[in-house]
């Protein structure tokens, strides 16, 4: 899927835009929820800043957020050229980073009124509310789409259909996705204990739980938790 194919500057990544929540920004956009959109790059912003990256870094973290509303905006044949040259270009030197926040805020504002305007609205609702439910109960080891159909009152075919336009990916990749970013986070905060960080995002073995991680992030939890901790100590 290319909108999730960005590219891995390191293991760990100095700044915060893990892919979980690319996902969720593209498909904040593409409902056209302008409101969701928006507190998710507040919390983005107040992460990064958290971090107090250099300004380089803080940059290039900006310039992947950019780069994904361009491909929603590119997808919904919005014209970007403009808003591509100016922000990235301009992003390159720009020391007011104020400036391309609000930048990135309107940017994502324009791309939720044109959505809007252009897709089903009943749609749109269940979408985001099946995607809701998914990141409340990912832990549930038996979280499946006959779940969501159950819960939605909607065939198994309508979930898968309306879940991938809503995520863009399908259910199955987007639960490991969430899931596997869920568990890089209690990594990174010190857990080490893989067994037990693979029940609590939601895999019934350890053996299923590494398949996974591996398949996201291309090398084992072991090798993660080495890096982790060679990092943050």
């Amino acid at each position: 899927v290319k909108f999730y194919a960005r590219k891995k500057s390191a293991l760990l990544s100095h700044s915060y835009y893990p892919i979980h929540l690319e996902i969720q920004l593209i498909s904040l956009l593409r409902l056209g929820n302008g409101q969701g959109a928006q507190e998710l790059l507040l919390k983005l912003r107040q992460k990064n800043e958290e971090l107090n990256l250099p300004a380089e870094e803080m940059r290039g973290c900006m310039r992947d957020i950019a780069n994904t509303m361009l491909r929603v905006a590119l997808e919904m044949n919005i014209d970007a050229e403009a808003v591509e040259s100016e922000f990235l270009q301009e992003i390159l030197g720009v020391q007011d980073m104020e400036w391309a926040w609000d930048y990135l805020k309107n940017f994502a504002a324009l791309i939720c009124r044109r959505s809007s305007s252009q897709s089903d609205e009943g749609t749109r609702d269940v979408g985001g509310r099946m995607l809701a439910y998914v990141q409340e109960h990912y832990c549930d080891s038996s979280l499946s789409q006959q779940e969501l159909a159950d819960q939605f009152q909607l065939s198994r075919s309508a979930v898968s259909k309306i879940f991938k336009s809503a995520a863009q990916v399908n259910f199955i990749d987007y639960l490991h996705l969430l899931r596997v970013q869920k568990a890089k986070e209690y990594f990174d905060a010190g857990a080490t204990n893989i067994l037990e960080i693979a029940k609590k995002t939601g895999y019934e073995n350890e053996i299923t739980f590494k398949r996974a991680f591996q398949r996201v992030e291309t090398v084992t939890p072991k090798k993660y938790i080495d890096a982790a901790r060679d990092y943050f100590r």
